[in-house]
């Protein structure tokens, strides 16, 4: 682990593209929740024959909705808190009072970014569940378009810092080779020296590919996906979580 670790200084010099690797990591993470996210709304368009626009009126009225239920809600937790007496009861009102009323802010910005969207949506979203179908269905094939473009930009630049850093390693072995005694030749023999050109050499290839590729990318996938997934429904998300 510790010459593995040391191996990784040689890809510094190409941290550069090695920042680039990293960004077109992250886009393709953004673009692969947000395609799998799209379920979502195809699903709302096919079985509740909805447009974006009347979902979005749905959403405003779900949350004025909710807004007002939080509010009688505050007023009344609020009032039980001024009639009690013992300590302990009321702290346990006031925190609950600081949750309702952060959920009631959360609620409220909400609804206000539907009803800033809401003329945009009216005026570019289709009039037809059908032609709302095959918006979105491009959208989701323009993002599986973006998201390839930058998994290959992630996949050439990681690949080029892999193959640039083993090739200074290969490199340096070789003049700290050509540099020492005949006697360490006598000693270890050729087959040795053969065998770290080319199997060890090797594995360190792979392992830097896979750190620099799989091990850096895939954790951002699942990451995006459980954000958006959040953003969907947290509360189901985290007990699909617990069940796993």
């Amino acid at each position: 682990m510790k010459e593995f670790v040391r191996a990784l200084g040689y890809a510094w010099p190409y941290r550069v593209r090695l920042a680039g690797s990293l960004v077109c990591a992250l886009a393709v993470a953004l673009f692969w929740g947000a395609n799998i996210s799209a379920i979502y709304p195809l699903l709302t368009v096919l079985l509740e024959n909805k447009t974006l626009v009347s979902w979005t009126d749905d959403a405003i009225a779900r949350a004025k909705t909710e807004i007002q239920s939080l509010e009688v809600e505050i007023e009344s937790r609020q009032q039980e808190w001024r009639r009690e007496q013992d300590a302990k009861e009321r702290a346990g009102l006031a925190a609950l009072i600081a949750r309702r009323e952060d959920s009631l802010v959360h609620r409220q910005r909400e609804l206000r970014l539907y009803e800033r969207v809401r003329p945009t949506v009216a005026y570019l979203s289709p009039k037809d569940p059908f032609q709302t179908l095959c918006l979105v269905m491009g959208l989701v094939f323009v993002g599986m378009v973006v998201k390839s473009v930058f998994d290959f930009l992630q996949e050439y630049l990681s690949g080029y810092v892999v193959q640039a850093a083993v090739f200074d390693l290969r490199n340096e072995f070789y003049r700290r080779t050509i540099a020492l005694d005949l006697a360490h030749f006598s000693s270890t023999g050729t087959h040795a020296l053969t065998a770290h050109f080319t199997n060890d050499i090797e594995s360190l290839t792979g392992g830097l590919r896979a750190l620099l590729g799989k091990v850096l990318l895939e954790p951002l996938k699942a990451i995006s996906c459980l954000a958006f997934a959040c953003w969907f429904n947290w509360r189901l998300t985290v007990v699909t979580l617990l069940l796993f």
